[in-house]
């Protein structure tokens, strides 16, 4: 477990525990929801099923060849591969975007640039890199920070936050997806820490962006503003997950 003091601008502080292997945040001896979990109801499922069918359906081509025989120990075995292919896809996708978020942000705080040997990271990083050196002007303020909304109990952990020349604040979200495909999930997660940092700060914070540097070498940018729309709709999302999930409702309170 990992202990992290949280800091509000009234002066008072809590404290909330970090589980890394199975990503879960803890605070008053509770499970809380992150806010990627918050925003998952917002993720379509019709795309997911057909990208699974997808990873079966590649993997049987892999395994599976015109004319020959297998017998029933190797036809389980295929089975059991072709069943799972989706998730050992998800998992090799989640080790890839683990390390290239490591890597920014050691390179965002200490210039340290990694020494990938695997191919999809190398190209991921570079392209963050690639970017990085063209933005003029930032502070980084934070990277890898945790907040915690006491006012709503949900918590989660922002890569990164930016200020500019004009003090205005910007928070920054690394992704490693393949596209935007699922903007709208990547931005509220954006608006719920935007939420969170409101009752944590006094910070100006006007803008969110989010930074896709694909496995593939691929770059995409979304900037967007962050003002009270974007505060109803974490709103809106934070209703929407105790509604389907009220068990882990600790304030039934109208917010």
């Amino acid at each position: 477990m990992i202990e992290d003091k949280i800091k509000f601008n009234d002066g008072t502080e809590e404290i909330i525990f970090f589980e890394p292997k199975k990503h879960e945040y803890f605070w008053k001896e509770l499970k809380r929801p992150s806010v990627t979990s918050m925003t998952s109801t917002l993720t379509p499922l019709a795309p997911l099923i057909q990208w699974s069918a997808n990873e079966s359906a590649n993997t049987f081509k892999e395994l599976i060849q015109a004319g020959k025989t297998y017998d029933e120990v190797k036809l389980m075995e295929y089975f059991e591969k072709i069943k799972y292919a989706h998730k050992q896809s998800l998992n090799e996708s989640g080790v890839i975007g683990s390390y290239v978020h490591d890597a920014i942000e050691n390179y965002i705080q200490f210039g340290d640039e990694p020494k990938f040997t695997n191919e999809q990271m190398v190209k991921s990083f570079s392209k963050f890199k690639e970017w990085y050196s063209e933005q003029q002007g930032l502070e980084l303020i934070w990277t890898e920070k945790r907040v915690l909304s006491r006012l709503y109990g949900y918590t989660g952990t922002l890569d990164a936050l930016f200020k500019n020349g004009k003090d205005e604040y910007i928070i920054y979200d690394w992704k490693t997806s393949k596209s935007l495909t699922n903007k709208k999930n990547y931005e509220a997660q954006i608006f719920l820490y935007y939420l969170a940092l409101k009752e944590m700060t006094d910070y100006n914070i006007t803008k969110g962006v989010i930074v896709n540097c694909t496995k593939k070498g691929e770059l995409n940018i979304k900037t967007f503003n962050l003002n009270d729309e974007s505060i109803e709709v974490a709103k809106s999302c934070i209703k929407l997950f105790y509604f389907t999930n009220p068990k882990l409702n600790y304030n039934k309170g109208e917010k």
